[in-house]
This record gives C-alpha cells, sequence and structure tokens, in this order.
C-alpha cells in the first residue's frame, strides 16, 4: 500500500499575491502562493509519520519515515516502521526496494501531475493551475490548500497541503475509494547540504529485479 503512494509524494516534494484571512481565494492567485512557499525549499531533511484510514475511518496501516529532497527532481525515501522499505528517484529511474521480498522494482519515473502529485513543487503557478482547481484559506499565519485535479484519470480525489509560519507542516489526499493518507512532516533541515548518494540506488547482490522501464 505505502509502495502505491510513493510515487506520488515523491512527485509532490519536488514542484503571489497577498491572502486575505480567513476567505478564499481565486485558483489562480493560490497557485502563485503556493508556488512562492515552495520555491523557497531546494533540499529537504524530514521525518514523516503517516496514517492511512479506510473510507469508513478505520486505522489501515500506520508507519514512520525519513525523506531526502534535493531539487529538482532528486528524491528519497526510507520507510523505518512497521517494515523497511526504500524509494529512490534521479527524475529519471524510480527504484523501489523491498528487504523483507529481497526484490527490486524499477519503473521509469512519471512527471504527470495528475498521478504524482508530489511534482507540484518543482512547477510553476501556470502549470499547477492548469492542472488542479486549487482554493485556499489563511487564519493566524496558517494556510490551508485544496487541490481537486482536473484530470479524470488521476489516482487521487482531493490533496491537501497545510503550513505554518510558511513552513509544510502536514499533507493529506484522499483515493477515488474513500481511503485517506495523512502525513506529517518533521522537517529536520532546509537549503543545507544532503548526501547525493542517496539517490543512486545499488541493488544488493542477490535480490530479484523487476524492471519494468520502456524499452
Amino acid at each position: 500500500m505505502i509502495s502505491r503512494l510513493l510515487p506520488l509524494l515523491a512527485a509532490l516534494l519536488m514542484s503571489g499575491p497577498s491572502l486575505v484571512l480567513g476567505q478564499a481565494l481565486e485558483s489562480a492567485a493560490p497557485a502563485s502562493r503556493l508556488v512562492a512557499l515552495l520555491g523557497e525549499v531546494e533540499r529537504m531533511e524530514a521525518r514523516v509519520d503517516q496514517l492511512v484510514l479506510d473510507q469508513s475511518g478505520r486505522e489501515v496501516q500506520e508507519a514512520q519515515a525519513e525523506l531526502v529532497l534535493s531539487k529538482p527532481d532528486h528524491f528519497y525515501w526510507r520507510t523505518i516502521a512497521p517494515y523497511e522499505e526504500v524509494m529512490v528517484t534521479d527524475g529519471h529511474t524510480l527504484c523501489v526496494y523491498e528487504p523483507d521480498l529481497e526484490q527490486l522494482s524499477i519503473q521509469d519515473f512519471s512527471g504527470d501531475l495528475s498521478r504524482t502529485p508530489a511534482l507540484l513543487l518543482s512547477e510553476d503557478a501556470e502549470t499547477l493551475h492548469a492542472s488542479f482547481d486549487i482554493s485556499v484559506e489563511a487564519s493566524n499565519g496558517r494556510e490551508q490548500f485544496t487541490l481537486l485535479p482536473r484530470d479524470p484519470g488521476s489516482l487521487f480525489e482531493i490533496l491537501s497541503l497545510n503550513f505554518s509560519q510558511g513552513r509544510l507542516e502536514d499533507m493529506h489526499f484522499e483515493d477515488s475509494l474513500g481511503q485517506k493518507t495523512h502525513m506529517r512532516f518533521n522537517i529536520l533541515s532546509v537549503n543545507q547540504p544532503v548526501d547525493e548518494t542517496l539517490f543512486r540506488f545499488e541493488a544488493p547482490a542477490g535480490v530479484d529485479i523487476i524492471d519494468n522501464r520502456a524499452e
């Protein structure tokens, strides 16, 4: 389940006008504001707490992970608990390694915003406005952005990002079946040097490799 969500987060973490407190703005203005906030981050390290709920609100899974991001397209994610899983992309290839299964899956990394919303962090306001219907509400230093995909084939129905004093705090999205995923970010560093070797995944000896890249 987390494997299915990781490409969404990967693309999401790689993507104005003044806000009126408590008032939703028209879509073009929120897109500009969101780009301004996300554009301040070039590199980031964070711990992430993730909670997945089914359509009735029952807990399906809880996980903790570590995240390293280096724009425009380098992304490293390692699930720490309840089991280890590693996802790495250099913007071209996506590798997902599952140590318990001794299996590595390789595929081309998609830049489709409707299927990989993490690309938000590297996109401009015009692209975001074309891909999503965006609204924002702000109050007491907090800003909540709600994004509705314009593409009916999107993997998610609604996505929200919450910022406090300009810093990303959490993200929530809901799929077409009503399953909800909540991610809370404990940001450890912003725009500090990161270990670039993390983005070059080397397959451990003896693992099964499933290569789904296009010829």
